[in-house]
């Protein structure tokens, strides 16, 4: 069986202080917001190299 991301497991349990399942059911949704809006996508066709000036796909 493969282990787990160290990483991973230490991110849940102290920035969201997940340590139970009853937590994760209680704080999935946080955890789902804050990824969703840490990704950011940009389209490929773009040619400027600073991507703090490209454009988001709608």
């Amino acid at each position: 069986m493969p282990r787990r991301s160290p990483c991973r497991q230490e991110k849940l349990k102290n920035k969201y202080r997940i340590r139970t399942f009853d937590d994760f059911e209680t704080s999935i949704g946080d955890v789902i917001v804050n990824t969703l809006e840490s990704v950011r996508f940009l389209a490929d066709h773009q040619t400027d190299s600073n991507i703090s000036r490209q454009n988001i796909p709608p």
